[in-house]
């Protein structure tokens, strides 16, 4: 894991990195990401790192995941992961492997959060700073 807590803070582990900018916590899935029970957890822990007990809503951009087992679906979605976010956005492509990952995760693990997918960036910024 490799942290920078410069302006904005950065940290980013072997399948994802994560930084905040404009009041988002924004993540990045690594090119053919495979993210297990092991690998999800590391996430949280390098997004607890930067959220510093804030509570934040997050972007985070799929577009690049290659697979989501179910253990890892279900800590994700889980009330220890999702502490510390206030609303939820998974950035996605056209692909439809990617959409149907979002979907799924959405459908099947229900985050207690609001949440949405959305394929463009900009707009998926301004849902997300018109949550409280």
């Amino acid at each position: 894991m490799t942290i920078e807590l410069d302006e904005p803070p950065r940290a980013e582990n072997a399948v994802a990195e994560y930084w905040l900018e404009n009041g988002i916590l924004q993540g990045r899935f690594k090119d053919g990401a495979l993210i297990d029970l092991v690998a999800a957890r590391d996430c949280q822990r390098i997004r607890n790192t930067i959220l510093l007990d804030q509570t934040l809503p997050l972007l985070l951009d799929i577009r690049s995941l290659k697979e989501l087992t179910k253990s890892a679906r279900d800590f994700l979605s889980s009330p220890e992961c999702i502490k510390g976010t206030s609303a939820g956005v998974l950035l996605t492509n056209n692909s439809i492997f990617v959409r149907t990952i979002a979907n799924i995760y959405y459908r099947l693990a229900t985050p207690n959060i609001p949440h949405r997918i959305f394929s463009d960036e900009e707009a998926a910024i301004r849902w997300l700073l018109g949550k409280p």
